[in-house]
């Protein structure tokens, strides 16, 4: 389908099976919501489904909070990771305006979870002394008013994401502190960090709702030619 100026547009239903998969995120370090814990859980989901390794672009939708805030430097590095681990052609990265809720399928998909919910009062276990247990406990039993529901008459597929799931990326915090409050000098003295900071800037597309990381065809990148964009 294309517009009046001639430009196409991609069509996909608004309703489908739900995929869920729910992470309890708190205020201390081992359950703080942050870019690298976003793109550990999407490894597993990935690593845990056949078809999507078969993907050559990914996009995420999110909710333009400050774990997706591509204004950090330390958020754009851990999704030039996530890009540059999946080897995927692009990934996307897009969120909706304020006022423009009405259009976010997430946002009326958690219409019908909510409905789901209904009087439901989940009490934390005592039984549990890390803050962190007690959220996977509770996963697991607010999986049980989601999973195998339905939604427009699809089926809904809820499961939990551990906090004691191995963890392909780490050292969030410790990044963070290094892109946002050292000098240029002591990022340089970080090589490794410096070298793949450039490499993602280099293939990143960044505006207010949408930010883009892209192979390229130049033979001297490292990372593309070594990988050669799959979709024609």
């Amino acid at each position: 389908m294309t517009d009046k100026r001639n430009l196409e547009h991609v069509i996909w239903s608004r309703t489908g099976e739900l995929f869920i998969r729910l992470f309890g995120s708190g205020t201390d370090q081992s359950t703080k919501t942050t870019s690298e814990v976003h793109i550990n859980n999407l490894q597993q989901i990935i690593s845990e489904n056949n078809m999507l390794l078969q993907k050559s672009a990914i996009t995420i939708i999110s909710d333009n909070g400050p774990d997706w805030s591509t204004d950090c430097m330390a958020n754009i590095y851990n999704l030039g990771r996530f890009w540059e681990e999946q080897k995927s052609d692009a990934l996307i990265l897009v969120s909706y305006a304020s006022g423009y809720s009405r259009f976010n399928p997430i946002e009326r998909m958690f219409s019908r979870l909510t409905d789901l919910l209904q009087g439901v009062i989940i009490d934390l276990d005592p039984s549990f002394k890390e803050t962190s247990q007690q959220l996977d406990m509770e996963l697991i039993e607010l999986c049980k008013y989601w999973n195998n529901k339905s939604n427009c008459n699809f089926k809904i597929d809820c499961g939990p994401m551990f906090s004691v799931n191995g963890n392909v990326f780490d050292g969030h915090e410790k990044l963070k502190n290094l892109l946002m409050n050292k000098s240029q000098i002591q990022i340089q003295e970080n090589s490794n960090v410096e070298f793949s900071l450039q490499l993602y800037l280099r293939h990143c597309i960044r505006s207010t709702y949408y930010t883009l990381f892209i192979k390229c065809n130049d033979k001297y990148r490292v990372h593309c030619p070594r990988y050669p964009i799959c979709a024609t």
